[in-house]
């Protein structure tokens, strides 16, 4: 994903495109606004508290998806290279670690970064 957007904007003697910074940055404020500030902000602290209750399940989610999306399209894309995308059984048990497994271990470590445990 960062390497992508490195190439955006980049002109031909080589200056320009993205950092990996930034990206991090807009993938970050994205997943914040959509997270805890989808209606009108809060005016008491009862209601600050229950917007970030409400929020944090969301940004478990959109980290999930967002994670989830990027392996497969990742995927995908080396699997089209390798000239492998029309082995089914290879692809179909790749997906399923995409799909079950990441999402587990995406929010292992967010937990744990959470010292949930």
């Amino acid at each position: 994903m960062a390497v992508t957007l490195m190439q955006v904007g980049k002109l031909a003697d080589g200056n320009g495109g993205g950092t990996l910074e930034e990206l991090r940055e807009q993938i970050i404020a994205v997943a914040l606004d959509r997270a805890f500030l989808l209606g009108p902000l809060p005016t008491n602290e009862l209601d600050f508290k229950r917007r970030i209750d409400e929020g944090r399940g969301r940004l478990t989610l959109i980290a999930t998806e967002g994670a989830l999306l990027w392996g497969v399209h990742k995927f995908s894309r080396f699997l089209t290279n390798q000239g492998q995308l029309h082995n089914q059984k290879v692809v179909q048990a790749v997906f399923f670690l995409l799909r079950y497994v990441s999402p587990v271990l995406i929010l292992v470590v967010m937990l744990k970064g959470l010292k949930f445990f």
